[in-house]
């Protein structure tokens, strides 16, 4: 088969994935009552879909599919990830609308100045819990210090949040009809910038500024903090590329900056071939779980180790690695796997397209009720958040995983986790802000009673 052949098939693949989440946008908006959550679902998709297919598929097409041919990776292969990937973004636009048609919600829909008036108090006070708690979190990881095993509890929840509150702080402030909120949000996005410490997590900073912007807060005095944050962002880029252009391993001991000399590697490819390798990376290496499938399938493994992996390793040593086919090898995750059957490594991880990860478990039917799941999990936490206002956003996003590996089609083996690592967490400090309001309550009526 020729290039024009692949060139004309991927293209149609590309419209085909377009086209389809485009008409999937538009119908789950009429079975969900607050469009500002399934718009940030569906802006995070179109962004996948930029950064990971189109411009990929462009520049391989310019090339002549140049690292295909560097890699060895079969263009026969490359085309049935992208197969994989259609099938895996349907299914999951039918999860989302199965949770939105069976569970409707009454009430007219919340548009954002609705949003931005909703539950304000809730906000508030849930913004400044877990601001507190990021600050603290980040300086248990900075100074490498070991987490109290109760805080450890929230750690993840503080950390995922925490990340993606501090523009929203500063650009909503006057809803919040507080400047304290803009010095807190100026302080959560200073130590944010110690957890966007890859390329990746820079570029999906930018966008995650961008939909905020878009979304909520459009207008001429917006369009200046943005330019001024985006402008900072960039410059903070090039002044310390070492902070952003290392290698951050986060675990239970603390965080580690590891710089990276990229100048070997960046003096022998152009501009566009910079671009086309390393976004083209995820589907080239996603290729691999084709074979990795035939050689042995992953199966319940990822979902098992991590729904296991619950307890901090302080306290179980034994603790499985979550999402690792085996339960005591960290390098047996999806992600570090197809690099090494791809480069020969085993210690380099990459984003994967989450379908190929799924037939990896389960071959094509994992594909399609894998995809389901994920698509409902969405669902079902756009559903629970319809009516918590602005708080929404960031935990919505949260799911996601800022900033390094950002897909609203999770894998399912990472839902595992997020049970207790966000959902559990997020629902108690919910019960907690309902538990001041009561104790408010009470403490008003003893007073009129004396």
């Amino acid at each position: 088969m020729n290039y024009i052949l692949y060139n004309f098939l991927f293209i149609v693949s590309l419209t085909i994935l377009w086209a389809l989440t485009i008409y999937g946008r538009v119908v789950v908006n009429k079975f969900y009552k607050n469009n500002i959550l399934t718009n940030l679902v569906f802006f995070f998709v179109f962004v996948k879909l930029l950064l990971h297919y189109t411009l990929p598929t462009l520049l391989r097409i310019m090339s002549g599919y140049k690292f295909e041919m560097e890699d060895d990776v079969k263009l026969y292969d490359l085309l049935t990830i992208y197969g994989i990937e259609i099938i895996s973004w349907l299914f999951w636009i039918i999860g989302f609308l199965i949770i939105g048609f069976f569970y409707k919600e009454k009430g007219q829909r919340v548009n954002k100045f609705d949003l931005l008036k909703m539950n304000v108090s809730e906000s508030k006070f849930l913004f400044i819990i877990i601001s507190i708690g990021f600050i603290i979190n980040m300086y248990y990881l900075v100074s490498l210090r070991p987490m109290n095993v109760l805080f450890s509890i929230f750690s993840q929840l503080f950390f995922f949040v925490g990340i993606s509150i501090g523009p929203l702080l500063i650009f909503a402030s006057k809803y919040l009809n507080n400047k304290f909120y803009t010095f807190l949000g100026v302080i959560v996005l200073a130590a944010s910038l110690l957890g966007i410490a890859t390329r990746g997590a820079f570029v999906y900073t930018i966008f995650y500024f961008i939909f905020i912007f878009i979304y909520l807060f459009y207008s001429k005095k917006t369009i200046k903090y943005l330019s001024i944050s985006i402008f900072f962002l960039i410059v903070l880029k090039f002044t310390f590329p070492d902070l952003l252009g290392g290698r951050v391993t986060i675990n239970e001991n603390g965080i580690s900056l590891v710089p990276q000399d990229f100048s070997e590697k960046q003096g022998s490819r152009s501009l566009l071939d910079e671009i086309e390798w390393r976004l083209g990376a995820p589907t080239r290496a996603g290729t691999a779980f084709l074979y990795l499938y035939d050689q042995r399938p992953a199966g319940m493994n990822p979902i098992r180790n991590s729904l296991l992996g619950f307890m901090p390793r302080s306290l179980n040593q034994n603790k499985p690695y979550p999402s690792a086919i085996d339960a005591n090898d960290q390098f047996s995750l999806g992600m570090y796997l197809i690099m090494g059957k791809l480069y020969g490594t085993e210690t380099l991880m990459v984003e994967f397209p989450t379908g190929a990860h799924f037939f990896w478990e389960f071959g094509f039917l994992g594909v399609v009720l894998l995809s389901i799941i994920s698509g409902a999990y969405i669902g079902i936490c756009s559903k629970f958040l319809s009516s918590k206002g602005l708080i929404s956003i960031p935990l919505l996003f949260a799911t996601f995983k800022p900033f390094g590996y950002v897909d609203p089609k999770i894998w399912v083996s990472d839902i595992a986790m997020q049970i207790y690592q966000l959902v559990l967490p997020a629902i108690f400090l919910f019960g907690l802000y309902k538990s001041w309001i009561i104790i408010k309550i009470l403490f008003r009526i003893r007073v009129k009673e004396y």
